[in-house]
């Protein structure tokens, strides 16, 4: 018998994209759907322990991945060698893609915890940008813009695509 895996939605995108204020949105429990709160933000976690959380039944079934660029790097080459076909086939990444320029006004704004970025965090987000956005066009499997969209609609735009993959 073929153990079938549940299907995810993950969202990845720079810092101030709306990721974390995605699932804000969606009503989801950011200590368990957003990376950054289940596994902390210093140490890179380990890609196994991230597939593992990502096919897990436990797992919300729309999470937020973590912005650690090699892990990101990781991801995108073991989706794009097939050692992980099973993974991320129900796996649906989702890139919330922002001009450079809105994402710069955005980085100035609160996070969705009500915190002030730090300028060195701002800086380098900027200056990395084009580095991060062809890490996030590799590993995505749609992509939306919402440089000029509202985060209820993003919302709404995530939850349909999750509602796609359920019929798939």
């Amino acid at each position: 018998m073929v153990k079938m895996l549940p299907r995810r939605v993950a969202i990845i995108g720079h810092s101030a994209s709306g990721k974390s204020s995605c699932l804000k949105e969606l009503k989801i429990d950011r200590g368990l759907a957003d990376m950054d709160c289940r596994f902390g933000t210093s140490d890179i976690p380990l890609l196994q322990k991230v597939l593992d959380y990502l096919v897990s039944v436990d797992t919300p079934p729309i999470v937020a991945v973590s912005n650690h660029r090699d892990l990101l790097a990781k991801l995108c080459r073991a989706k794009h060698s097939q050692s992980y076909r099973d993974t991320f086939q129900s796996i649906h990444f989702v890139y919330l893609k922002k001009a450079k320029e809105k994402l710069s006004e955005h980085l100035r704004l609160r996070d969705t915890d009500g915190r002030q970025r730090c300028e060195d965090n701002i800086n380098s987000t900027i200056k990395y940008y084009d580095e991060f956005d062809n890490i996030f066009i590799k590993l995505a499997d749609r992509w939306i813009d919402c440089t000029e969209m509202p985060i209820d609609r993003v919302a709404e735009r995530i939850r349909q695509l999750h509602g796609e993959m359920s019929t798939m």
